[in-house]
């Protein structure tokens, strides 16, 4: 069944599992270049590498956030701004991640002066992100406190719901 996924056919889960794969290939790729002992290692060859793996990693993150907002089940995240934030909460997430790995790499093997500098960088980016996020998410509690006064039916009812839990309830904070 899992072979199944791979037909080409226009749903989520199909484009889920050829970025998936993509991304993963392309990792192991990565991994055999940056791991290849006692060689040079062409620069066209890793930037050419990393922009294919950007790509399928924005491939990833995409799909995981449509495949997310088409879930209607929570009315809240049927929302293109669920999509934006999740997006962008990746990207914040992957920038953090970067930075972990270079404090650790610091750790292990002296603090330079270029990586304190890329370190301060990527936390400038991060914080625009972080910021960023912080409007989505405003944007994605509008759009759900934006439902019909007149008639609201089930759906209306249940957004409501969310929107009231996500800002009021239990663990709002």
């Amino acid at each position: 069944r899992v072979l199944l996924l791979f037909q080409p056919r226009p749903t989520f889960l199909v484009f889920g599992a050829y970025a998936l794969a993509a991304c993963l290939a392309l990792l192991l790729a990565a991994c055999c270049f940056w791991g290849a002992s006692g060689r040079r290692r062409p620069r066209f060859v890793a930037v050419l590498l990393h922009a294919l793996l950007s790509v399928s990693g924005a491939a990833v993150v995409l799909y995981t956030s449509f495949l997310l907002a088409s879930i209607p089940a929570v009315p809240l995240w049927n929302s293109v701004w669920l999509t934006v934030l999740f997006a962008l909460s990746s990207c914040s997430c992957g920038l953090a991640l970067v930075m972990a790995v270079l404090h650790a790499t610091a750790a292990a093997f002296g603090t330079t002066d270029y990586l304190r500098r890329a370190v301060r960088a990527l936390s400038v980016v991060d914080l625009a992100f972080v910021l960023c996020e912080i409007v989505a998410c405003a944007l994605l509690v509008l759009a759900g406190l934006d439902v019909p006064v007149v008639a609201p039916d089930a759906t209306s009812a249940s957004l409501t719901a969310s929107v009231e839990t996500l800002l009021f309830g239990e663990h709002a904070w």
